[in-house]
C-alpha cells in the first residue's frame, strides 16, 4: 500500500503537510469491451479500442468540436480517467487540427492520467470465457483481431447451454506491460438466442 505525502512551506501560511488515503498499485487497467454478441458457438466482441466523434478544440480551453469521421483509439484504449479526488485530472480527448483536412490531425488527452505518454497500448494476450452455474468451464483465445476496428472471434468448444455465461473474466485480457483486465463483461444466454 502507498501513500502521497507532501510537505512545503508556503510565503503566506508556512510549512504545511498533507498526506493521501492509503492506495494499492495493481497491474490492472480497466479496458474497453464493446459490442458483444453470441450466435451458434461464437463470441464476437470489439475488444481494447474506442471511437471518439466530440473533442476539445485544441489545448487550453473546454470548448468542444464534433468532427464528421470518428476518430479510432486502439488497439488498446487505455481508460481516460479513473474516479480521482484530485482535479487536474479530467477526462476529454483534445483534437489538434494543423492544415486543411485529416491527414495532420492529432488527438490526445492531455490530463486523462498521470500517464499522458500511455494512451494507447497493445495486447499480449485476448481470450473470453465461458461459465455455467458461476464457474468457469473453458477460456478460448484468439491470435488477432478480425478487422482493424478491433472486433475478435472466439470459439468455445462446450455446446453451449440456455444459462451459460460468455463473456471476459478478469484477467481475460493483458496488455504487453503485464496489465490485465480490471473490468468484467458478460452475456447470459436464454432459449431466444
Amino acid at each position: 500500500r502507498y501513500r502521497f505525502r507532501i510537505r512545503g512551506q508556503h510565503r503566506g501560511t508556512g510549512a504545511y503537510e498533507l498526506l493521501s488515503e492509503p492506495f494499492s498499485v495493481l497491474p490492472e487497467a480497466v479496458m474497453p469491451l464493446n459490442e458483444l454478441q453470441f450466435a451458434g458457438d461464437t463470441l464476437q466482441a470489439r475488444v481494447g479500442s474506442t471511437w471518439h466523434d466530440t473533442f476539445k478544440n485544441g489545448a487550453g480551453t473546454d470548448d468542444t468540436i464534433t468532427v464528421d469521421t470518428p476518430r479510432w483509439v486502439g488497439p488498446l484504449d487505455y481508460n481516460d480517467v479513473a474516479e480521482s479526488p484530485i482535479p487536474w485530472a479530467r477526462p476529454g480527448r483534445n483534437l489538434h487540427r494543423y492544415a486543411e483536412g485529416d491527414e495532420d490531425d492529432q488527438q490526445y488527452c492531455h490530463r486523462c492520467s498521470f500517464r499522458p505518454w500511455l494512451d494507447t497500448g497493445s495486447f499480449s494476450q485476448v481470450c473470453a470465457s465461458l461459465k455455467r452455474g458461476g464457474a468457469a468451464l473453458e477460456q478460448s483465445c484468439a491470435s488477432s483481431p478480425e478487422d482493424e476496428q478491433g472486433h475478435y472471434r472466439f470459439r468455445f468448444q462446450t455446446a453451449v447451454q440456455s444459462g451459460d455465461a460468455v463473456g471476459f473474466a478478469r484477467g481475460d485480457l493483458r496488455d504487453t506491460l503485464g496489465q490485465i483486465n480490471h473490468n468484467a463483461e458478460w452475456i447470459t444466454l436464454s432459449d431466444a438466442r
